[in-house]
């Protein structure tokens, strides 16, 4: 293994541990479901190794952008405006990252003013983001999302979403065993009366409470590695030159999110910081650039 892929694997787990943390607990709860046994660890190993493989190829990218709704770029003023624009970054990017990936700007037909990049090489805009933002303002943005797959934050997205995946499996198979178990005490319930009903309502009601404090955990853990991983995102627009442009993209989103109000619950599950806290760190950077020159 060379230094560049030694500093790169170095790099996503110091960015990602929760998500990594969360996808192996993911594995072995699902492992747990199935039955403990040797043969079924090596299946849900095959299965896991299969699915990471799939959703880490082409294959897999073209599958995320179809869920999506991501299209390549058709018109000539889509063309015109966007490819020019993502090519000047992208040459910026690149001389401080001479291995960044090849990365395709695509496009979403919405009107919500959005960006995101997803699987390895391909990073999609809002057709209401071009419309909202300035030239300037949309190369901040769109800086922010090459720092995600620098990083690999959608890699580790990917992977966990594999995770959820059999863990839902997992949670399919228990709630077809309590039916079938409801079926099997159902010649009992008239015998016994309300007592049958009673241990029936008790085992759905610990299962549920179970299953609600698991997502529960594994969203709030989830959350705060996805925060970090935008603060980290921020940065590396500022560091590429763009922290300016990116910061007036904020003001802007702030401005459109005048109003919105989450509760406690809400906020320890976003998997965005606040945009005032983003915009005072980024500003905190620059302030710290200016006093050092």
């Amino acid at each position: 293994m060379n230094k560049i892929t030694s500093d790169k694997i170095m790099n996503f787990l110091d960015k990602n541990y929760l998500y990594i943390f969360w996808g192996i607990i993911n594995f072995f709860v699902t492992f747990i479901v199935i039955g403990a046994k040797w043969q079924n660890l090596i299946f849900c190993i095959i299965i896991y190794t299969i699915s990471i493989y799939v959703a880490l190829s082409p294959l897999g990218e073209w599958i995320l952008r179809l869920i999506n709704g991501v299209r390549k770029l058709y018109t000539k003023h889509e063309k015109e405006y966007l490819i020019p624009l993502f090519e000047e970054i992208y040459e910026d990017v690149k001389e401080q990252y001479p291995h960044l990936p090849d990365i395709e700007i695509c496009i979403i037909d919405s009107l919500t003013v959005n960006a995101c990049a997803m699987g390895t090489h391909t990073i999609a805009v809002t057709r209401g983001a071009v419309e909202t933002f300035t030239e300037e303002e949309l190369k901040g943005v769109l800086l922010h999302e090459i720092g995600h797959i620098v990083h690999g934050d959608t890699k580790a997205t990917l992977i966990n979403l594999i995770g959820n995946g059999l863990f839902s499996v997992g949670v399919i198979i228990i709630k077809l065993a309590l039916l079938i178990l409801d079926l099997v005490l159902l010649p009992f319930f008239k015998r016994t009366g309300g007592i049958t009903i009673l241990i029936s309502l008790i085992i759905h009601f610990i299962f549920d409470i179970l299953l609600f404090g698991f997502t529960l955990t594994g969203n709030i853990i989830l959350s705060i590695n996805s925060r970090e991983n935008e603060y980290s995102a921020d940065r590396f627009a500022f560091k590429i030159g763009y922290g300016e442009d990116l910061i007036s993209a904020l003001y802007l989103l702030q401005k459109m999110s005048l109003g919105e109000d989450m509760r406690l619950i809400q906020r320890m599950q976003a998997s965005h910081p606040h945009i005032a806290k983003r915009i005072g760190r980024l500003e905190h950077l620059e302030d710290k650039e200016i006093s050092n020159v």
